[in-house]
């Protein structure tokens, strides 16, 4: 995660790019879920029977219909997450408004405004491609102090399901939780 400015923030990512503009409702303003040409273009050949292997040259076209069907269901899934991993903190509903393609058509602030990125590697077996969680820090300014605090939810019950699956052994396929781990047997 790091703070930079939104300018700087478009000028890494090239046309066409996977921009995907949504809003965090009740807060003010929007933020960027960015999705790399590469991770598009390896979804669109797998889905297709390929082996994701190849290598694609980016034209600085627009996506085809059917990229952007592949585009718009991830970026569904991605936010709805999204929304259910703050819910605990925010009571907020994620809301996607726009796709683009180009960075210059993905302006939520100004160029000189401060953003928080996060970034995360999606590593595929036959290849890895970028993702990008771009949020102003406008819009997170007045919940800073509850994001800061951190998950203080009044559910701090046991997780019975997890607990007998681990003492079971079957917490992870092939693991058995009575193995000789180095001459001591695991607890």
């Amino acid at each position: 995660m790091e703070s930079t400015k939104f300018g700087d923030f478009l000028k890494t990512h090239t046309v066409p790019t996977s921009l995907n503009i949504f809003r965090i409702d009740p807060l003010r303003g929007s933020a960027l879920f960015v999705v790399e040409s590469k991770v598009v273009f390896t979804f669109v050949d797998i889905l297709f029977g390929g082996t994701g292997e190849a290598t694609y040259k980016v034209e600085g076209r627009e996506f085809t219909a059917i990229e952007n069907k592949i585009i718009r269901k991830v970026v569904l899934g991605v936010l709805g997450d999204l929304e259910k991993a703050l819910k605990d903190i925010l009571n907020v509903k994620v809301v996607h408004q726009r796709s683009e393609y180009n960075p210059q058509f993905a302006q939520i602030v100004t160029p000189s405004d401060t953003v928080i990125v996060i970034h995360y590697e999606l590593e595929m077996e036959c290849a890895t491609g970028s993702l990008f969680l771009c949020i102003p820090y406008a819009v997170l300014e007045p919940v800073r102090e509850k994001l800061q605090s951190g998950y203080q939810g009044d559910h701090l019950e046991i997780d019975r399901e997890w607990t007998k699956r681990f003492r079971g052994g079957s917490c992870l396929p092939g693991w058995n939780s009575s193995r000789n781990w180095g001459g001591r047997r695991s607890p």
